[in-house]
């Protein structure tokens, strides 16, 4: 699965935020775009298959 920059860019500061234990807002996405922000997430969290 290919994870476009911007939604890379846009996990990177939810993960910013996550470690500063601030809220993240995030801006409007379409449905393909939150599956590719999960599987970021996913990825850098290390829940993958």
């Amino acid at each position: 699965m290919i994870i476009d920059d911007y939604i890379e860019t846009i996990g990177r500061y939810i993960l910013q935020q996550r470690k500063a234990r601030k809220p993240a807002r995030v801006p409007a996405l379409k449905v393909f775009e939150w599956a590719q922000l999960l599987r970021y997430l996913e990825i850098q969290r290390g829940y993958t298959c």
